[in-house]
């Protein structure tokens, strides 16, 4: 990708972000080394394609609150691979692709899954690893319901970010640079929220898996 007076585009685009090509925000992406000027041309690029890959997302999963939360994968996904943006393709198109590949994988590992898709588990789990074969189960059960509980106990904004904080390990600056959060403590509000949410319906619940949830966070 050819860019002429990188110098003159980076101060444009720090001004005016919008008023800068697709092509030419991909190149600053790919050269900026100061952190914060990269994230301020991150954001751009997040508040520019987010429509477009919330309806691709929506489009595969048929399911909008699923959609919400594989785009913001999608975006984590893009942020940690824009090395391989070559531009010998549109930017829009090496998003796609990013866009499709994820949503599809995510879909297959859903449809496998026999706790998420509902399939029963067979009558004995065989396990060739020391120790006690239910383990992982329980585990895995522990977690799906407290997934289920965040559903129940979070607004949408608040699970999404405590999962990109806690599941994903995604530094609250971070998330509140790339989800353009306006309010004057970014992500933290909504961990702080979340975490006084998700304590009340912890003790509140009676369900075996969240009281050993619970156990184990204590």
């Amino acid at each position: 990708m050819l860019i002429g007076n990188s110098a003159e585009l980076r101060k444009t685009a720090a001004i005016h972000p919008e008023s800068i090509s697709d092509d030419e925000l991909m190149f600053l992406l790919g050269n900026s080394p100061e952190k914060v000027e990269h994230d301020h041309f991150f954001a751009e690029f997040y508040r520019r394609f987010h429509p477009r890959v919330t309806s691709w997302c929506l489009r595969i999963s048929r399911d909008r609150a699923r959609a919400l939360d594989l785009a913001q994968e999608v975006f984590l996904k893009a942020w940690r691979h824009l090395d391989s943006f070559r531009g010998d393709s549109r930017p829009s198109t090496w998003l796609y692709v990013i866009t499709r590949n994820h949503c599809l994988s995510a879909i297959q590992r859903r449809a496998t899954d026999p706790l998420d898709g509902g399939t029963p588990l067979p009558a004995r789990l065989w396990d060739t690893k020391p120790g006690d074969p239910d383990a992982h189960i329980e585990k895995r059960q522990i977690c799906k319901h407290v997934c289920e509980l965040m559903d129940a106990a979070l607004e949408p904004m608040e699970a999404r970010i405590m999962a990109l904080h806690y599941g994903y390990e995604v530094p609250l600056g971070t998330i509140t640079v790339r989800m353009a959060l306006q309010n004057p403590s970014g992500a933290k509000a909504y961990i702080v929220n979340g975490r006084r949410k998700m304590k009340h319906a912890l003790q509140r619940g009676d369900s075996p898996a969240l009281t050993s949830y619970r156990a184990q966070a204590a």
